[in-house]
């Protein structure tokens, strides 16, 4: 990210930081976790494909992750949004 802007790593992290209040890990972490839940909503891919698309290290910390943002694991994400979607 930091070589497609033109700036070094410890720069743009600092601007992140900056302008955010987060470190740059965890504002692509949390950008990440915002795409899941439409990849999740919105598509047919498997939790593994997802979780490997977004390049999280493993489906446990994908799964991890969204349960710490969210309060709820992938799968009930998932199915509550189609739960939703077949009331609407």
């Amino acid at each position: 990210m930091a070589i497609h802007v033109g700036n070094s790593r410890p720069y743009l992290s600092r601007k992140v930081k900056k302008k955010l209040g987060l470190d740059l890990s965890d504002f692509i972490k949390q950008c990440k976790l915002e795409e899941d839940k439409d990849l999740l909503a919105f598509s047919d891919r498997s939790i593994s494909e997802i979780s490997t698309y977004l390049c999280f290290s493993s489906q446990s910390h994908f799964q991890k992750s969204f349960k710490d943002k969210y309060g709820i694991t992938p799968l009930m994400f998932r199915k509550s949004e189609l739960h939703q979607t077949q009331k609407e």
